[in-house]
């Protein structure tokens, strides 16, 4: 009679007893690591590699429920940390600051980023970092080393994430949303700043304590140097010195360039996109788009207390300032307030008796650029705003604007005595003197009769 076999039922092997096919089905159990198809890294049990596979991929199947985030699923756990922050609640606190967070996660790193020891040292100066990729990065700053190379432009970056954030300049991608009132940023640390107009936190105090708060560090570094009189950026073709490295850049291409980077180029870099209607160029295609719209009228931000239009919505925010009478631009030495950052600072140059703009065919010079690039026309004889309707051109903008009344029928400058209407309001005040001399020979002549009535 033959003897019972026991079959394994995963791989068909049989056994004559059934302990040596109970030992062989513990192999079976044991799984076998799995290995990644993108990289060599292995895991176990497989749902594991399921989790790490979706880090190759672009996929990202788990969504915020408050937000259009989305996660890997190996992000799980930031996912539910991201949630929290909607709420509003940071329950975990460091016991060294105090600083509050989302996450226990993003506490322990905070600890370990501010408590760990630092054992390697930058080369040039005493700052330690825990990692040998921080202090690369950081000696970068030194060595002036920028091997991240934008294609588009050729402009060089010392770190990656920086390559990346230019680069949506030239695709106009801008990935990052604020809630609140659907603003586009390219970079996290814009929305960061962006944020604090809502929130109306000025973290960055003025240390000299004259009350003064800002939403960003640059902003407080450019304010301090008017306490210090500090002027850090020097010219490396004279020795003016500037406070901030803006001015720095203005002065150069104004008086170091050529005259032709005098017509609004304020850098000496080279602008290949050149506009369809005129002969200004741009370094980027979003920017010669911006300024054709000005050539074709195209205004699509709307005033809604008086239906004025404009082609950029900075000057629409700006614009309504007009509205609301706010000023949030103060001078710290006169108290005087301004609608715009540009003309406080035109503004502050009369305190410092700053003339930034050299003519470069005279010796004029003027503390606002476009007064400067005016006064050029006087000596090239060029009118570079041609009017659309006619043939003639005018040196500037405003000019330009004055004379399209020309062109059109509407009269918006009304005489409130008599009710008539003028294109322009030179023309509505020298009617007004009609009424004045009106008023003068009436009071005349009523005395001349007072006077008789006397007499009699």
């Amino acid at each position: 009679m033959p003897k019972e076999m026991y079959s394994c039922s995963k791989c068909n092997r049989s056994y004559s007893e059934p302990s040596e096919l109970a030992n062989h089905i513990g192999i079976h159990a044991v799984e076998m690591p799995s290995k990644s198809t993108q990289c060599k890294v292995s895991f176990t049990p497989s749902q594991e590699l399921e989790v790490h596979e979706s880090t190759h991929s672009d996929l990202k199947p788990i969504k915020c429920l408050r937000c259009s985030k989305s996660f890997t699923p190996s992000d799980e756990a930031n996912c539910e940390s991201h949630g929290k922050s909607h709420k509003g609640g940071r329950c975990y606190t460091c016991p060294h600051c105090s600083e509050k967070f989302h996450a226990g996660k993003a506490q322990e790193g905070h600890k370990k980023k501010n408590n760990a020891e630092k054992p390697l040292k930058c080369s040039y100066c005493d700052m330690r970092f825990r990692y040998t990729s921080q202090r690369d990065i950081h000696e970068r700053v030194h060595t002036g080393d920028k091997p991240f190379k934008c294609t588009q432009c050729h402009k060089t970056f010392s770190m990656l994430f920086t390559l990346k954030n230019h680069v949506r300049i030239h695709t106009g991608e801008k990935p990052y949303r604020c809630l609140q009132c659907d603003a586009n940023f390219t970079g996290k640390t814009s929305l960061t700043q962006h944020m604090r107009i809502h929130s109306g936190v000025y973290p960055y105090n003025c240390p000299y304590n004259c009350g003064k708060k800002f939403r960003t560090a640059a902003s407080l570094k450019r304010h301090i140097v008017i306490h210090t009189g500090e002027r850090p950026y020097q010219c490396s073709k004279c020795e003016k010195r500037f406070a901030c490295k803006r001015d720095l850049n203005r002065h150069l291409a104004v008086i170091h360039c050529s005259k032709k980077s005098v017509m609004r180029n304020y850098t000496c870099t080279e602008k290949s996109l050149k506009c369809a209607f005129c002969n200004m160029k741009f370094r980027y295609k979003s920017q010669r788009e911006q300024h054709e719209k000005l050539h074709r009228g195209v205004k699509p931000f709307e005033c809604t207390e008086c239906d004025k239009t404009f082609a950029k919505k900075f000057c629409l925010t700006r614009h309504l300032r007009v509205h609301t009478g706010e000023k949030p631009y103060h001078c710290p030495q006169c108290n005087a307030c301004f609608a715009a950052a540009t003309t406080l600072n035109q503004h502050m140059r009369i305190h410092n008796g700053e003339y930034p703009y050299n003519c470069p065919y005279c010796e004029k010079k003027f503390r606002v650029a476009t007064t400067l690039m005016r006064h050029v026309f006087t000596h090239t004889g060029k009118n570079p705003h041609k009017c659309l309707q006619c043939d003639k051109q005018f040196a500037s903008v405003t000019g330009l604007k004055r004379h399209g009344v020309v062109h059109s029928s509407e009269r918006p400058h009304k005489c409130t005595v008599c009710g008539n209407s003028y294109k322009r309001i030179s023309s509505l005040n020298l009617h007004k003197k009609v009424h004045v001399k009106e008023d003068h020979s009436t009071d005349e002549s009523s005395t001349v009769t007072i006077v008789v009535q006397a007499v009699l």
